[in-house]
């Protein structure tokens, strides 16, 4: 049996599955939903599918992924957990993939993820952001409201102080910055006195004396961040995550860092990185209508006045601290 029948098997026995937990209605009414891009893809589906749910929507996660069920609860009459081998398998099934009952529609589809939407629409002409491009692609209205996520707030074992400031210097999509533009802003805070906790999600941690580095699931990085009120972190999913809840914790200043590389010229990354990049398209923070406590800070690589110290960019921020 190739890919493509092991993969239509097994979505039968999803369908059947959802027949036995919904109580025997019919699988083939389902909107089945599959998202497998970064984590800021999962945020716009598990925020927009309410809008779909005329129609009884089961979603299919990673099960790295499901605590997305813990959030947004609503997004789905059904959730099934997928491991990573079915996750890939039922990849297979993209060329079929439609968002109609008794399909699956996997929602990081080649009109996004091939780059003709995203670079020409969002990034090159600024038409609109990510939040519309996934709202088209769920057949929503472009304006269609996001739902926050809830916030969880998780018993976790570090008790940060007031005064405490968590940085997350790694991410998957975003250009690293250099190790020593990290350690600058660890001694500049350290020598206002601030508390400094370090999450690196997978890269190594931070060898710097005075940071206690930590290692979280995602539920208990947004408790932690929730504590410590001001987080300095690369963009990626998991600030957009932080960004979605902004308005659930007045007390968070949230600093997102868009690292501009020249390195990246003439590539197709280069409008990801491009002067302007974070002004509303892939920012988050027009996603969720964030509050004033979520900033976005630009640095350009041209500007290397950070090596002395992270100053020009982001001192004035961290002044307000």
């Amino acid at each position: 049996m190739g890919p493509l029948d092991q993969a239509l098997c097994l979505f039968s026995e999803i369908k059947r599955s959802v027949y036995k937990s919904s109580g025997g209605k019919c699988p083939e009414d389902y909107l089945y939903i599959m998202p497998i891009g970064g984590i800021g893809e999962l945020i716009l589906t598990c925020s927009q599918t309410h809008h779909l749910r005329n129609r009884p929507v089961c979603l299919l996660l990673p099960a790295s992924r499901f605590w997305a069920v813990n959030l947004w609860p609503e997004a789905a009459d059904v959730f099934i957990q997928l491991d990573p081998f079915q996750v890939e398998l039922l990849k297979h099934l993209e060329d079929n993939s439609f968002l109609m009952p008794g399909h699956i529609y996997i929602s990081y589809v080649t009109w996004l993820a091939g780059g003709h939407l995203a670079d020409q629409l969002i990034m090159r002409e600024k038409l609109f952001g990510f939040r519309e491009a996934f709202a088209f692609g769920l057949g929503l209205p472009l304006n269609s409201e996001t739902a926050k996520p809830r916030l969880i707030n998780k018993p976790i074992p570090w008790k940060p102080s007031p005064n405490c400031v968590l940085i997350m210097p790694n991410a998957n999509f975003t250009r690293k910055m250099p190790e020593e533009f990290w350690m600058q802003l660890i001694t500049d805070l350290l020598s206002q006195g601030r508390e400094v906790y370090c999450e690196n999600f997978g890269s190594g941690p931070i060898r710097h004396p005075g940071v206690l580095n930590v290692q979280t699931e995602v539920l208990d990085f947004i408790s932690l961040a929730s504590l410590c009120g001001t987080v300095i972190m690369l963009r990626s999913g998991l600030s957009d995550l932080i960004s979605a809840h902004s308005s659930q914790i007045p007390s968070l200043n949230l600093l997102i860092l868009w690292h501009i590389d020249a390195s990246t010229v003439g590539t197709p990354l280069e409008l990801w990185h491009s002067s302007g990049c974070s002004v509303g398209f892939p920012s988050s923070k027009s996603w969720f209508n964030c509050e004033n406590n979520v900033t976005d800070i630009e640095i350009d690589p041209l500007d290397e006045s950070w090596r002395e110290a992270p100053g020009t960019k982001i001192q004035p921020y961290l002044n307000k601290l």
